[in-house]
């Protein structure tokens, strides 16, 4: 996974949940959550299994089977389910019947930087944000399903979903300043 597992491995820590592995796939050396799943892999003393892959690899090995199983040529559900597709193929091969994903946690908490405006407009910025929460879909239990495995998301959990519609707005999601994170001793601005 990435940032948003690695927070669901933090809080599952503190509420002494342990974990078997880590899968993350990576896509290049920019890829941006990599080195913070390291890290937090790391941390929690997880076996950490990388999958690298290039996009051409992702394509030619996993978006036919996305096509035919989710029955979809529609191009952003496409593009998400192909890394999917690797993970819960790796977490298969690893021997591994469950899985936890992030997803939800972008929706939710502003993730995605079509999000980051409305910065003067807090109740346009949750109205917008909870019409999209209201009409997700993943693509990640079918996919996972396909490989025998039975994924679990904290995120798209309905208690925690009310929780944080009701909650939290803007302001508590997108920040305004810089925010600097620690990696390997390390402080690095974001």
């Amino acid at each position: 996974g990435g940032v948003d597992t690695c927070a669901i491995l933090a809080a599952a820590r503190k509420l002494g949940v342990t974990f078997a592995a880590g899968v993350t796939v990576s896509t290049g050396p920019d890829s941006p959550d990599l080195p913070f799943a390291i890290a937090a892999a790391e941390e929690a003393g997880l076996m950490h299994h990388v999958v690298h892959v290039t996009s051409a690899d992702l394509v030619g090995t996993h978006l036919p089977a996305c096509v035919k199983l989710l029955n979809t040529f529609d191009g952003m559900t496409l593009r998400n389910s192909l890394v999917v597709a690797a993970a819960m193929q790796k977490v298969q091969s690893l021997g591994y019947t469950d899985a936890l994903v992030g997803d939800g946690a972008d929706e939710l908490f502003g993730g995605y930087s079509f999000m980051w405006g409305c910065a003067d407009d807090e109740a346009l910025w949750k109205d917008k944000r909870d019409k999209m929460c209201a009409k997700w879909t993943f693509a990640t239990e079918a996919l996972a399903s396909s490989y025998g495995v039975t994924v679990h998301g904290p995120f798209m959990e309905p208690a925690f979903v009310e929780w944080a519609i009701q909650n939290t707005d803007r302001s508590d999601c997108i920040g305004s300043g810089q925010i600097c994170l620690t990696f390997g001793g390390e402080a690095i601005e974001h």
